[in-house]
Order: C-alpha cells, then sequence, then structure tokens
C-alpha cells in the first residue's frame, strides 16, 4: 500500500468526499436532481474514410457502437422513482455543429451521413432516468 511521509494512505484524498446519497437534490419531479449521480454521456467523432475498410463497415460499426452503448446503459440500475432510461441524443458533424434528435433517428442520421460523404460525424449520447406519464383516457364525446 502507498503511504505518504505520516503514513496516510495516497487513495485516501479520493475517498473523502461527501457520500453519493447527499449530492442528490431532490427535485420538483421527485427523481431528485439524479443526473449528477446516475448519468452517462458518451461523447465521440466517428471519421467515416477509414484507410483499409470499406465504407459498409466502417458505417456498420458505428451504428453497433451507438446499439452496445444505449444497450449497456439500458442495463444499469434504475434509481428510485425512474421508470426507464431516456437518452438526449446530438448528432452532426462535429461537437460545434450539432443538433439535437431523437434515439430512434440515429442509424438514419449515421446512413445519411455516409451517404453525403461527410468525413466524420458526431455522437453524443447523454443517458438519463425518467419517469413516464400516465397516458390520458380518450374523450368519446358522445
Amino acid at each position: 500500500m502507498n503511504q505518504t511521509e505520516s503514513g496516510e494512505d495516497v487513495f485516501q484524498g479520493a475517498r473523502r468526499g461527501r457520500p453519493a446519497s447527499d449530492r442528490a437534490i431532490a427535485g420538483p419531479s421527485g427523481l431528485g436532481d439524479v443526473l449528477e449521480l446516475h448519468s452517462s454521456t458518451m461523447r465521440k467523432t466517428f471519421p467515416l474514410d477509414v484507410p483499409g475498410l470499406k465504407p459498409p463497415r466502417v458505417v456498420e460499426s458505428i451504428k453497433n457502437e451507438v446499439r452496445k452503448y444505449v444497450k449497456r446503459e439500458r442495463g444499469k440500475t434504475l434509481p428510485t422513482g425512474a421508470d426507464y432510461w431516456d437518452f438526449d441524443c446530438k448528432f452532426g458533424r462535429d461537437a460545434t455543429d450539432c443538433a439535437r434528435t431523437h434515439s430512434g433517428d440515429l442509424n438514419a442520421n449515421i446512413d445519411k451521413a455516409s451517404q453525403e460523404n461527410w468525413p466524420a460525424l458526431y455522437i453524443e449520447i447523454l443517458a438519463k432516468p425518467a419517469q413516464r406519464t400516465p397516458k390520458k383516457p380518450p374523450n368519446d364525446g358522445g
């Protein structure tokens, strides 16, 4: 074990913070502001022109990496009060030129970028816990 001259554990400083439960502040949604504790982000620029690889294989590998990330995040334990994992997504040519998009549209956007011969594409996915809103019953009106 690494110790300083005073005999204190070198890694002790990393454990001195407040417990995770103290850092969440209850918000109006009842979930608390759990983004600080439970959110995870993938921010990545993928090159589409990779020497030695055919463009369809590069597109497949990008889609596969996005699918693996979403699957991994959905498998994580939800915090109390949350029903599902929601994903805020951004897509564009680079980090400065990206727009919000639905997570279901990522594959179509990747295909579109490939067809338009973009040199690279940027994807940002933020996983956050969410709570479903109950559906309103339909009005019969009669």
